[in-house]
């Protein structure tokens, strides 16, 4: 995958701390098919332990497993025809290869929306956005530093409009109801429009944050077939949890790699 922006931070004898940290993702679909849904299926590469969403009653049925359905039995709903419809949830950590790290994983060929148990075909269609969210420590200073890095997996472009970054909001609105209200400080020097190229993605380095605090970004996302198609994107991340410590040193001796544990 191609990167826009270069980003490293580690430099020759430098000790230093990294990791990807678990958070919270919204994601808005829209109902393709030109008829009612009354249920909505979702399959994820990971398990799920919490999810809100726009139209259906809370909880789905299915928290704990990597399947989701709205509505849960006995619950109501609608998704209308060409209507936006948006979830919430936090994202699971996994591990492979060794390494820990948060993405939700969603498998959108697996997802589609019902009418009266039966399948719509066709009915579902994504934003195309991902994204990772990289917190660096310096244990010597006690320093953190966060980037965010949009990724694009589809093979179209994706233009991106209306986008914002906020940081060094209060963990008190670190949940799934209010991350994405703009808390915090709003990072105007950051481009508000751009293009990510097909399987590529853009890097936004926002430097040093306050630990006790987290940053949330989002905007609209369409495909180049039709930039007026637009998706709401958006994810929040906080400061992994101190326990742990991972150490990258760098030097004659080589490279080791000590991990750090994160909030969820």
């Amino acid at each position: 995958m191609k990167r826009a922006i270069a980003f490293a931070c580690v430099a020759a004898l430098v000790w230093c701390a990294s990791s990807v940290s678990a958070g919270i993702i919204q994601y808005e679909l829209q109902n393709k098919s030109g008829q009612d849904a009354n249920d909505v299926h979702l399959v994820f590469k990971h398990k799920v332990e919490d999810a809100k969403n726009g139209a259906f009653t809370d909880p789905p049925e299915g928290i704990g497993s990597n399947t989701l359905d709205w509505p849960p039995e006995g619950g109501s709903g609608t998704v209308p025809a060409g209507y936006k419809w948006w979830f919430k949830t936090k994202e699971p950590d996994w591990k492979a290869d060794g390494v820990t790290g948060c993405s939700a994983g969603l498998i959108p060929e697996s997802s589609y929306f019902t009418y009266n148990n039966n399948k719509i075909d066709n009915s579902l269609k994504w934003t195309g956005a991902d994204h990772n969210t990289t917190w660096e420590e310096d244990p010597d200073e006690g320093i953190w530093r966060a980037s965010i890095e949009i990724i694009n997996h589809s093979a179209e472009w994706l233009a991106v409009t209306s986008f914002v970054i906020y940081d060094n909001a209060p963990l008190e609105h670190y949940n799934l109801d209010e991350f994405n209200v703009g808390f915090g400080r709003h990072r105007s020097e950051f481009a508000s429009s751009f293009w990510i190229e097909n399987e590529s993605s853009v890097l936004f380095k926002l430097g040093e944050c306050d630990p006790n605090t987290f940053v949330w970004f989002g905007g609209d996302f369409a495909f180049e077939s039709d930039v007026t198609d637009t998706f709401y994107f958006s994810a929040a991340s906080a400061v992994p949890e101190p326990a742990a410590l991972s150490l990258v040193a760098l030097g004659a001796g080589g490279l080791v790699f000590l991990r750090r544990r994160r909030r969820g």
